[in-house]
């Protein structure tokens, strides 16, 4: 063990760039594990359990604060709520950043390492689950990246736009420049496709904590989504469903406890963390703009499931996922059918889209409350899948992708605006602000070219 937590440091060191340390030649097989269970444990370090999407949560529309939590709150957060250009007011730590590629190096160190071993006949599957493993966690990492640190995709401009540096070797030597968006979307969908290929039907430990293959299917839907590919997205989004459909019936529900929605219940594909942990993710700090609260219909449990009257009228945010005032950033069998149904929608099928918009919506309000929806107009059933997104999705870190991908359509485009001491700030459909810079320290360390603001 004492190998592997030496080699987290190493990670930790990777991420920041030191010039430093970069010069320093390591004797690696000291460091580097060198059995399964050596990969199995750096695979179950805490880390690979987050998506470090917190800027994207920051910057969208789920949330507002007041002026009094806006004193207290720190400058990357009120930077990050007003969309100003220098996000980080200087900062030498850019958590999303630094902690997404130390868990890409954690990922290439096993994708490396395996890569040098021949498993024994009765060590395949294990083997198999572990390569599965770290490619699904290298696969999330750069998509969670991407989201951030790249600008929107568009298939026609992919080709020639930057997207983020591709590291898929652990030697730290290796130059760090930014690969095209293409190329950076080609990879997420090499490394999920292959995860898909290895992982099994079963997570290694019966639950959501570990991926399975329909972990894999998800995270594909969701990039597929992202990319505007609703032919494939469908596709993705329905595999992962035909593993596992259940989902959870909020009639069932306590609304008198504190966190309503329990970690890993049934509904969940694969359990994950949106971190890092702002001030303004707690109900008390960040609370519910009226303008979201009022899509939720009085018969819709969400309303007391997701959501808590607190001080000074306002109603702040406890349907997290995970119990708890961390936010859940992981993917669901309720996202999959809302995926599915917006894939279905675009690609001229609104009868099957209908369906799963419908079967949803059942199970999120009383029995004698359910009425069947009967849109046949593809506009009006679009408008009706994406509010029903923002509604079951809330507070995810999945708002700000739709929020980037939807506004390259203007019929689904919105402007977003903010009130903070009488000072009105507007972010713009398609502004360059939907991509956050690249942290100056590593700007400086490698010379690639930063991010337009």
């Amino acid at each position: 063990m004492k190998k592997i937590y030496g080699l987290l440091v190493v990670g930790t060191m990777l991420t920041a760039c030191n010039p430093e340390w970069l010069d320093v030649k390591r004797e690696l097989n000291l460091t580097v594990p060198a059995t399964l269970d050596d990969f199995r444990a750096l695979l179950n370090y805490n880390l690979l359990q987050n998506d470090y999407l917190g800027l994207a949560e920051l910057s969208a529309d789920d949330y507002v604060t007041d002026e009094a939590s806006y004193q207290v709150i720190g400058d990357v957060e009120r930077n990050a709520y007003s969309w100003k250009g220098d996000t980080y007011g200087g900062a030498n730590t850019v958590t999303e950043w630094n902690n997404a590629y130390q868990q890409i190096f954690q990922c290439n160190v096993v994708v490396h390492g395996l890569g040098k071993l021949t498993p024994k006949h009765n060590e395949k599957g294990y083997y198999n689950m572990l390569l599965g493993e770290a490619l699904f966690h290298r696969g999330r990492a750069f998509f969670n990246l991407a989201q951030l640190f790249a600008p929107p995709f568009h298939p026609s401009t992919a080709p020639e736009m930057l997207g983020i540096p591709l590291r898929l070797d652990p030697d730290p030597n290796m130059q760090t420049v930014r690969a095209s968006l293409k190329d950076t979307y080609n990879q997420i969908l090499e490394d999920l496709r292959r995860s898909s290929r290895l992982l099994g039907e079963e997570s290694f430990s019966g639950n959501a904590l570990l991926p399975r293959k329909a972990a894999a299917f998800a995270a594909l839907a969701r990039c597929y989504l992202v990319m505007g590919d609703y032919q494939k997205s469908g596709l993705y989004a329905d595999s992962a469903l035909q593993s596992q459909n259940g989902l959870l019936d909020f009639d069932t529900m306590d609304p008198q406890v504190d966190y309503p929605v329990s970690r890993l219940n049934s509904e969940i594909i694969f359990q994950s963390t949106l971190a890092p942990l702002y001030t303004v993710f707690s109900r008390h700090f960040g609370f519910t703009p009226t303008g979201l609260f009022s899509i939720y219909d009085k018969r819709d449990l969400r309303r007391s499931i997701y959501f808590q009257d607190v001080a000074n009228d306002e109603v702040g945010f406890r349907g997290s996922y995970n119990g708890s005032v961390q936010l859940f950033s992981g993917t669901t069998t309720a996202e999959m059918y809302l995926i599915r149904a917006e894939s279905n929608l675009r690609i001229g099928q609104p009868e099957p889209a209908l369906s799963d918009l419908n079967l949803l919506r059942k199970h999120r309000c009383k029995p004698t409350d359910f009425y069947q929806l009967e849109i046949t107009a593809t506009p009006g059933l679009l408008d009706t899948i994406i509010a029903e997104r923002k509604r079951e999705l809330v507070r995810r870190g999945l708002r700000w992708m739709d929020l980037r991908r939807l506004n390259q359509d203007p019929s689904t485009a919105e402007t977003l605006a903010r009130t903070m001491n009488g000072q009105v700030f507007n972010l713009q459909p398609n502004s360059k602000r939907y991509t956050f810079p690249i942290p100056d320290y590593i700007i400086d360390a490698t010379g690639m070219e930063q991010n337009e603001r």
